[in-house]
């Protein structure tokens, strides 16, 4: 259940920059979740519609952009698309390491 305490502390992070830019309402928020992130992409929006009720987000709709995970090359600097059975470079044969793909982060809050 990480993805209920993501969204919790997205919510204050929220709330606060809603108070900052006097807003009442937040109409859609934005996140960016990694191919690999721990945060399975169900339980971040069932945990959206739970934690939301009652809050300035109620209603709100929750925009999530699926980004896919990225290894580069230590050899050549090579990037690549995240597969789980490529272990070295196919072009030096390099070491593989994940640089992006497991975060999840938010993006942008559109409200009145």
């Amino acid at each position: 259940m990480h993805g209920f305490h993501w969204i919790q502390g997205i919510l204050m992070e929220i709330e606060a920059a809603a108070k900052s830019e006097n807003l009442t309402e937040v109409a859609k928020v934005t996140i960016r979740r990694g191919q690999l992130s721990d945060y399975p992409l169900a339980e971040l929006k069932l945990a959206w519609e739970m934690l939301t009720e009652g809050t300035i987000c109620q209603g709100a709709r929750l925009n999530i952009i699926e980004e896919a995970a990225v290894m580069e090359c230590h050899g050549c600097g090579k990037e690549l698309p995240w597969q789980s059975d490529l272990t070295a470079c196919p072009i030096c044969q390099g070491q593989l390491q994940l640089v992006s793909g497991t975060e999840v982060q938010l993006m942008d809050i559109q409200g009145t």
